[in-house]
């Protein structure tokens, strides 16, 4: 199999936390070996080993700056933790080469500074590095006393709320209406874009997380401009076909359909508001819209259930519930306040399994309308606990070892989306895909179906989007 030139490049990109840690260790111990020989005179080393062990230092230095080079194109850092971790590693590595440099010309002082200052920089380097990936006070949160963290999108407050006198309540405020934006927008620009443009990443400088962001643009200019679509940067980029270099999402990614294109253009063009309510007559769904059969379509099953026969909304969550996972860094987001549905993504935590999201899940079950358990280490078992969300509509599965356990989600009432890329299926795998009555869109990239297997999916369920990688232009796809 042929890789391109960008393959081996990210590959090299994704050495960067293995190969940052060859020059701080050849530090640490050519340290040790010049003050070990300020002791004992005979255990100095030469001119000779003195050269080669700095050009090691330097060029083990170099290839963890390369590589962290490549993985800061592949990801698009632009948050200002990532920045200072950056520059004070290229301090580093300018230090290891004045380290080098002076111990060719054999000018000892300037070389023991250069080690000193290359120590005490390598260390804060490496202190930024792992806040980058375990939080700002990774290294010294031991030391301090535990507090439950505000979970997202509770507000902060100064003294707890009093406990609720459940005997005295009568009847809950009516939940305001939704927004358009908030019903319609937010979750196709969380569902496409926030992994590139969202709080920990924002390639391009643009962040789309929240709405004062999108309207906000970047430094160089608005991406939207209110009331005119056609002129909005955002809007021209996601519609531009598949195959331009330009368009966004990059197409290896999951896409959005022609009708959220068409949502967003029709959300611009009456002003991009934020506070807006949805237009009279739509009915706000909490994910993706979706286009309508047409009415020469064949009568198929699947069309969501109606707003009457989804799960009753659940009782308010309890904010307790979420402050273990996000000590964690498992991400948790609101994404429909009025009816208390979350968004969980355990990524970022890395020793995620099967056992840990059972325990952790089990009390969010009837808040959770998105899960995401792409490329942890859960082996299926915990499906069998997912099938039983009443509200789940956005499943994410990517590069996991869950293709045996799929059956567990056979004929679950109200999933819309399912991320099945890089999972290893079997021909078994069509029938719990046309058991779904509601699910709108798979994706299937690196599955192992064939294409027997895909068309035989294709047939039982017409109107499904089944999305394998394979480039579609918009007139195949209309």
């Amino acid at each position: 199999m042929d890789y391109s030139e960008d393959v081996w490049l990210d590959f090299i990109g994704r050495l960067h936390p293995i190969l940052v840690h060859a020059p701080l260790g050849l530090l640490v111990a050519l340290v040790a070996f010049e003050l070990w020989g300020m002791l004992r005179k005979s255990a100095a080393p030469n001119q000779g080993q003195r050269r080669f062990l700095a050009f090691v230092l330097f060029a083990s230095a170099f290839a963890a700056a390369f590589a962290g080079w490549r993985l800061e194109e592949e990801n698009g850092y632009t948050w200002e933790g990532f920045w200072n971790h950056k520059y004070v590693a290229l301090t580093f590595l300018g230090l290891c080469g004045c380290a080098w440099i002076a111990a060719l010309a054999a000018w000892r002082s300037a070389y023991g500074w250069a080690l000193f200052l290359a120590l005490c920089v390598g260390g804060a380097a490496g202190h930024l590095g792992g806040a980058l990936t375990h939080g700002d006070d990774y290294l010294f949160e031991p030391f301090h006393p535990r507090e439950a963290s505000q979970p997202a999108g509770t507000p902060a407050t100064s003294d707890p709320a009093p406990a609720k006198d459940v005997t005295s309540e009568v009847v809950a405020p009516p939940a305001p209406p939704p927004t358009w934006y908030a019903a319609r927008i937010a979750p196709i620009f969380a569902a496409y874009c926030v992994g590139c443009h969202g709080p920990d990443k924002q390639k391009g400088d643009l962040a789309l997380h929240t709405g004062a962001l999108v309207l906000a643009g970047t430094e160089h200019g608005r991406v939207v401009e209110p009331g005119d679509a056609e002129n909005s940067l955002l809007f021209e980029l996601v519609s531009l076909p598949l195959d331009e270099d330009d368009h966004m999402p990059p197409p290896k990614k999951p896409q959005p359909s022609a009708a959220e294109v068409a949502e967003l253009g029709r959300w611009i063009a009456a002003g991009a508001s934020l506070d807006a309510p949805l237009p009279a007559g739509d009915v706000a769904p909490v994910r993706e819209v979706e286009a309508p059969p047409s009415a020469g379509d064949a009568p198929t099953n699947d069309a969501p259930p109606a707003p009457a026969e989804q799960a009753q909304a659940a009782p308010a969550l309890d904010p307790a519930l979420l402050a273990p996972l996000l000590a964690e860094q498992v991400h948790a987001e609101c994404l429909d306040p009025a009816a208390d549905l979350w968004w969980l993504d355990y990524r970022p935590r890395a020793a995620t399994d099967d056992a840990y999201v059972e325990r952790t899940l089990a009390p969010l079950a009837p808040h959770v309308v998105e899960l995401s358990l792409a490329r942890t280490q859960v082996a299926g078992a915990c499906l069998a606990l997912v099938a039983t969300l009443p509200h789940l509509e956005r499943l994410d599965l990517a590069q996991t070892r869950c293709g045996a356990a799929l059956d567990a989600l056979r004929d679950h009432p109200v999933l819309r989306s399912l991320n099945l890329a890089g999972v290893a299926l079997d021909a078994g795998a069509v029938d719990v895909l046309a058991s779904l009555p509601a699910l709108e869109r798979v994706y299937l990239w690196n599955t192992g179906l064939g294409e027997q297997d895909l068309a035989l999916l294709k047939e039982r369920r017409p109107a499904l989007r089944v999305d394998s990688g394979e480039v579609h232009t918009a007139a195949q796809d209309g």
